[in-house]
């Protein structure tokens, strides 16, 4: 059962984001030590938040006060973090370095993981149910990180060649992702 981290994985950085614009932008920049070293601190810190969220959903479900502010939390991050995007400018070299400390941001302080986890737990319940109990977690979080990895590299190199075909530019993705960050807050609150 534990192989369904690899799909999970795959999905679970499918949608751009900060982090994904991070890998295009020095992949394009061929900044491969800084990109080798940035795409092992994206999965070892995915890698931290599956398994300790996994842990800990147990006692996230049984206290709803302390799960409660956890979401909240999430939510006003991502609404801090779609702002930041839409009213940042591209043009300048520290705009630049702000992509790079916004992605860095976005892998150690991660939203999105928590309700992530928690969703991806209510779709398939029984599997992490079974993966929880055979002890299979530490599988699960392996397979789940070379999910991750397969698709943040499949990124890096279809995304760069997609960004140069198309011809678009970086502050025109950041203002589309931040609209996306915006409206993934609202329908947070909206479910919440």
């Amino acid at each position: 059962m534990f192989i369904i981290g690899i799909p999970i994985g795959l999905y679970g950085y499918l949608m751009p984001g900060n982090i994904n614009l991070m890998v295009l932008k020095l992949y394009n920049e061929k900044r491969i030590n800084l990109l080798i070293m940035i795409i092992t601190l994206i999965v070892l810190f995915e890698s931290f938040y599956c398994f300790a969220t996994l842990y800990f959903i147990q006692s996230l479900f049984i206290n709803q006060q302390f799960f409660s502010y956890i979401q909240i939390s999430a939510i006003a991050l991502t609404f801090v973090l779609g702002i930041w995007m839409l009213l940042e400018k591209k043009e300048s070299k520290k705009s630049s370095k702000h992509s790079i400390q916004r992605g860095l941001l976005s892998i150690i302080i991660h939203p999105q993981q928590i309700t992530f986890w928690f969703f991806i737990t209510i779709i398939f319940p029984n599997a992490f149910i079974q993966i929880i109990g055979n002890n299979d977690l530490p599988l699960f979080v392996l397979f789940n990180a070379i999910g991750t990895l397969i698709i943040i590299l499949t990124y890096a190199f279809i995304g760069s060649k997609l960004i140069n075909m198309l011809k678009l530019n970086m502050n025109t993705i950041n203002k589309i992702i931040g609209v996306i960050y915006l409206i993934s807050g609202v329908n947070s609150i909206l479910i919440f």
